[in-house]
């Protein structure tokens, strides 16, 4: 799973872009999917961000849309909007494989109608990598989440500073 960058406008980190990001490491975690990638903010300029506005960010009420094709994930949903009370989840399946991706590249280029997180193909990484699409989550705690993953799976999601 992986984050979509947000309009590069935007200078500060924003609130909704903070939950996001915090979301989707969280979110990572209970789906057992994808927590980071190598591109994005790089990894030198983004400073990590502290356990407390993480936990801050999942107390305060939003929504975010996921964009995915699993069929039942419902359940893994639920788990996590039961951690996060204040954190509401809008599954949307947006297609899968080229359709979605389509969909996701207008979106992004558009600067409008990108979901907050989205689930991505392994061999589409590299696609969005190449546009700067993706948001680095090492800075939301992403990292914590490596020992989750066998190595080769951690090193197809993360860069070297992983």
């Amino acid at each position: 799973m992986h984050r979509t960058k947000p309009n590069p406008g935007r200078s500060q980190l924003s609130r909704r872009l903070f939950l996001t990001a915090a979301g989707a490491v969280s979110l990572g975690s209970a789906l057992a999917a994808c927590g980071g990638s190598n591109s994005g903010t790089s990894g030198a300029s983004a400073k990590p961000v502290s356990q407390a506005d993480i936990d801050k960010a999942m107390e305060t009420p939003t929504t975010l849309t996921f964009w995915t094709w699993v069929p039942d994930i419902a359940q893994e949903i639920a788990l996590f909007e039961k951690k996060y009370p204040a954190i509401k989840v809008k599954v949307v399946n947006a297609g899968q494989g080229t359709p979605q991706y389509t969909k996701l590249r207008t979106a992004l280029k558009a600067g409008t109608g990108a979901p907050d997180v989205c689930q991505i193909e392994f061999q589409y990484i590299p696609t969005f990598t190449i546009t700067d699409s993706l948001l680095d989550l090492r800075p939301y705690g992403a990292s914590e989440l490596k020992d989750k993953f066998v190595d080769w799976t951690w090193s197809q999601i993360s860069g070297p500073k992983g």
